[in-house]
């Protein structure tokens, strides 16, 4: 099958600006935190996961049963190459209230996110093994509860 060249032409013009827009892109101008999490203590070769919670925007939507709710806004983790791993859908809980506890490696990474109270965000965190780092962007961010109490 072949294409006529405006088609081609188009497609070519067309798919970088999609690229740009999905997935992990961010172009915003950002402030950029301190780092959250542990203060480098070493994980003792435990290869679980550490958790991140973050505690990000909040918008209005309607429930099932018409009353407001108010579920976090979506945002973007990167490892430390700067390369975009993962778009988390924040909201967890009946009315999606409640962010998303996510289990990653341990390890060094940037979260991208909207704080209602500073634009959008670049939070650098750290990730410990058995450890629950938790970002809140509207309080001083830098509270670490062991994963055993977090997941309970």
């Amino acid at each position: 099958m072949k294409l006529p060249l405006s088609i081609i032409i188009l497609k070519i013009a067309i798919l970088p600006l999609l690229t740009a827009l999905g997935g992990c892109a961010f172009n915003e101008r950002l402030t950029v935190l301190s780092p959250v999490g542990p203060n480098g203590r070493a994980s003792a070769g435990d290869n679980a996961p550490g958790h991140l919670i973050v505690y990000n925007a909040s918008h209005e939507v309607f429930n099932r049963d018409g009353d407001m709710a108010y579920p976090h806004d979506d945002y973007k983790i990167y490892n430390d190459r700067r390369a975009c791993i993962r778009r988390v859908r924040n909201r967890s809980g009946y009315e999606g209230e409640i962010p998303l506890r996510v289990d990653l490696p341990a390890g060094r990474y940037t979260v991208i996110a909207q704080s209602e109270t500073q634009g959008a965000v670049a939070a650098p965190v750290i990730i410990e093994s058995s450890l629950t780092t938790m970002v809140n962007l509207e309080q001083p961010p830098r509270i670490i509860i062991r994963s055993s109490l977090a997941s309970k």
